[in-house]
């Protein structure tokens, strides 16, 4: 959305135990796959968008059919990435692991009402799986394995593209830009650092959007240096009227 095209951070909550890279910020916004597929850490963001349709993205380290079961309870849209060396059921009793099923670069497969997960299999789930072309200096190395109760091949890859922009918000926040990762703050002055961050970052994203609207077309900002700036200009700005109100 907006500036860049990067995602607006929402909801985040504190994970008590360490984080396995020993940085802050992991183990703020990007804790551990078990902490992280409870449903419990969904529910408040679910509540927010009640009124929406809501799409959950999840890459392979947060991938969870345990996850997957409670969101098609919930009615909720899903696409997660699902690990190669995962099993789905191609026919009755008869599993194949998913880089097993002979998909190669510029190809891609669709399968539906499929069971999946072969110890406690879990049935009724799309898998959509595409290996995207490789271009010149761009090689690929390998598909993607979705599991998705989207109902089509497009419509999955369409909504699990977005992810990206979730890395890129990732990176503005822990090292570039921001550089939050480099703070070395402890929980209680890093809660309050991400809340202003992302005022800042927010704030960065929706005057990119008012900008592209009024001027009918899309920013780009080439030089590194200068996005850095545009960044520690929202800071300062946030800061002073967070300051003020305070």
């Amino acid at each position: 959305m907006g500036l860049f095209q990067n995602h607006d951070p929402i909801f985040f909550y504190h994970k008590t135990s360490q984080s396995s890279t020993g940085k802050a910020f992991d183990g703020v916004v990007t804790p551990s796959p078990t902490s992280t597929n409870s449903p419990a850490n969904l529910q408040p963001v679910l509540r927010l968008f009640s009124q929406y349709k809501v799409i959950v993205l999840r890459d392979r380290e947060f991938c969870s059919i345990d996850l997957a079961n409670w969101l098609k309870e919930k009615g909720v849209y899903f696409c997660l990435r699902l690990k190669r060396n995962d099993c789905i059921e191609i026919e009755h009793l008869v599993w194949q692991r998913l880089d097993e099923l002979g998909i190669v670069p510029r190809t891609s497969l669709y399968f539906q009402g499929k069971r999946v997960r072969k110890t406690q299999p879990a049935t009724g789930f799309d898998v959509a799986c595409k290996w995207k072309r490789n271009y010149a200096a761009c090689q690929v190395d390998e598909a993607w394995f979705i599991l998705t109760n989207l109902g089509s091949l497009g419509a999955a890859l369409n909504a699990y593209k977005q992810r990206m922009g979730i890395e890129k918000m990732f990176r503005d926040c822990k090292t570039f830009g921001y550089d939050l990762e480099g703070t070395s703050l402890k929980p209680n002055r890093l809660i309050n650092m991400i809340l202003l961050m992302t005022l800042a970052y927010s704030s960065a994203i929706f005057q990119g959007t008012l900008t592209e609207e009024k001027a009918g077309t899309r920013i780009c900002i080439s030089s590194q240096r200068t996005q850095e700036k545009i960044w520690q200009t929202e800071y300062i700005w946030c800061w002073f009227r967070w300051r003020k109100v305070g």
